[in-house]
């Protein structure tokens, strides 16, 4: 049962990995970087910490991480750089490695790691737990030299007693999250666009047809048609006729009644006297 459900962790973790890469290719990398600098942000001790660990492990170059700390009034920012042995990685393994290093040093007790802990479970080395009587040394292989050394995932945390289900859970969230946002933007984007539309087209008939009332006739001595502003166009016998006149349209009507119209989202109706010319 057991091995069951590994192998559906490592099934869907792959699954996973490769939507969170076409995610980056379709909706643009900058979205997704940015959902796993979001994501371990608390982790690495900044976002300037994570930015540089998400590109760093992304690009397969050197990380540095800053750290502060005051001693009698005095701060002072440290800088560590750790190198990854590991070539660069799509955005799904980034996320797997920097959830495997957090959750190997949770089960330690590390909520809060320095630089040199995150360095430790990502590249090797070793770290401290407890302290006073208590404390104790303890050495790990690093994550990312497992995995440069060929290790697959599952196998990683496995030897380090690692849950692999939690680290397919958190990916997996993360791709929803990138995923909810993109749609959302789209709608907000598109209802901007409708709104706008919208009250252009309102103005444009308040323009043209600013004699809009409740409801008229339309008549004219001569051809029967009636521009917007009221005024008889040709010549012809009497034509009377009833329009409605949509706001957004151009505010013409010919001599049957009907309304030349554009899109709009109001509808009144209009009265107009045509007047012929002498």
């Amino acid at each position: 049962m057991a091995t069951t459900a590994s192998a559906d962790d490592a099934a869907t973790l792959r699954s996973e990995t490769r939507r969170m890469d076409t995610l980056a290719t379709s909706q643009g990398s900058a979205r997704v970087q940015g959902r796993l600098v979001t994501q371990f942000s608390g982790f690495a001790g900044s976002e300037a910490n994570a930015q540089s660990l998400v590109t760093g492990l992304r690009s397969g170059t050197p990380v540095t991480l800053t750290s502060t700390s005051t001693t009698g009034g005095t701060t002072t920012t440290t800088a560590f750089t750790l190198d990854p042995p590991t070539r660069p990685m799509g955005y799904g393994n980034v996320f797997i490695s920097l959830a495997l290093a957090k959750q190997q040093l949770a089960n330690y007790g590390i909520t809060d790691p320095t630089p040199q802990e995150i360095q430790a479970a990502l590249t090797g080395g070793t770290i401290t737990t407890g302290s006073g009587a208590t404390a104790q040394t303890i050495t790990l292989k690093g994550i990312l030299t497992q995995r440069a050394d060929g290790m697959g995932w599952g196998n990683i945390a496995r030897s380090q007693g690692m849950n692999l289900g939690r680290v397919v859970s958190g990916l997996k969230s993360a791709n929803q999250q990138v995923t909810a946002s993109t749609v959302s933007g789209v709608a907000a984007g598109s209802g901007s666009q409708t709104q706008t539309q919208t009250t252009t087209n309102t103005t444009a008939a308040q323009h043209r047809s600013p004699n809009a009332q409740t409801r008229g006739a339309f008549s004219s001595d001569t051809s029967g048609i009636v521009n917007a502003g009221g005024n008889g166009v040709g010549a012809g016998a009497n034509a009377n006729a009833q329009a409605g006149v949509r706001a957004g349209g151009a505010g013409i009507v010919t001599g049957s009644g009907a309304a030349i119209t554009a899109r709009g989202g109001v509808n009144v109706q209009g009265q107009g006297r045509g007047l012929s010319k002498p």
